[in-house]
């Protein structure tokens, strides 16, 4: 489905940093990134890692974690646990151990955050909203839904709805 170009007041609106996306004094950690969305969307995967998946990992994540990381809000503020974690280029993967534990919304705004930074329009919808899985149904698009550009890789199974 051909992507029809965004008005400018509209691109301008999603390309802005929220409260919640804003890296506010940290955005010179965003200075090695990609503008790539696909990069972009690596990245942000290899700084976390989902509660869920700690066995996955082989790795058992502290209680701590659980509990502190999930009350972080502000991509500021996951930021800050990222570095202060391992204080690498945000480009260098982490190891499970230093990662920041979240949930899909943490995922999905850190690599808004960046797109946003690389000057591309986003909105905090989730990449499972946005990304066509093989046991899903896509989900459905309404007049006036934003449309997104390609996120994870350009294999059929990955395209964007």
């Amino acid at each position: 489905m051909p992507s029809t170009p965004l008005a400018p007041d509209v691109a301008a609106f999603y390309t802005a940093q929220s409260a919640f996306s804003d890296p506010n004094g940290l955005g010179r950690l965003y200075t090695d990134l990609s503008d790539d969305p696909a990069q972009l969307a690596r990245v942000a995967r290899d700084l976390m890692v989902h509660r869920l998946e700690g066995e996955v990992f082989c790795h058992v994540i502290p209680q701590d974690r659980l509990h502190n990381d999930a009350e972080t809000r502000y991509l500021d503020d996951t930021l800050r646990i990222i570095t202060e974690r391992n204080d690498a280029p945000l480009t260098q993967r982490r190891e499970v151990g230093d990662r920041f534990v979240g949930v899909c919304r943490d995922f999905a705004l850190l690599h808004c955050s960046f797109l946003r930074h690389a000057g591309v329009p986003d909105r905090r919808g989730g990449l499972g909203r946005r990304v066509r899985q093989p046991h899903r149904r896509a989900p459905r698009r309404r007049r006036g839904d934003l449309v997104l550009p390609p996120v994870l890789s350009s294999t059929p199974r990955n395209r964007v709805s």
